[in-house]
């Protein structure tokens, strides 16, 4: 067996923790959030290129680097939705007091295109109520 052989082994065998992966593997997960390719991930977590894209395809690893995307997703969400008030009153006061009439149109521009993305999905979150909803009384 090789060098490169044993180290692959050790590296596949599975450590005791909660959610089924190796410690290797939390740190794989972790180095995919942070750097830009899995090149630079497997790098920064210690472990071979290869290793990382055989763990790409095992379920477990997949479902705690999905856990893991979702968690970044709902902070980033929690964040986005604490300072939007402050953002749309940035943009009002661009749209009101901008000395520059440009600065005024993009700031009413970015106003007119979030209203209305915000209506389409509004719109489209009460179709798909009103489907789930009549789907449900079908299978009844």
């Amino acid at each position: 067996m090789t060098e490169e052989q044993s180290k692959y082994i050790t590296e596949e065998m599975p450590e005791n923790t909660d959610n089924g992966i190796s410690v290797k593997q939390q740190k794989a997960i972790a180095a995919l959030l942070s750097e830009r390719t899995a090149k630079d991930a497997a790098k920064k977590a210690g472990i071979g290129e290869r290793t990382l894209y055989n763990w790409l395809n095992e379920p477990a690893f997949r479902a705690a680097l999905r856990t893991a995307e979702n968690e970044i997703l709902e902070t980033a969400t929690r964040r986005l939705s604490a300072g939007q008030s402050h953002a749309l009153d940035a943009l009002e006061t661009l749209m009101q007091k901008a000395k520059h009439e440009s600065t005024r149109h993009a700031a009413a521009v970015s106003w007119l295109t979030m209203f209305l993305k915000y209506h389409d999905i509004h719109d489209i979150e009460e179709r798909l109520t009103a489907l789930e909803a009549a789907i449900n009384d079908n299978k009844k």
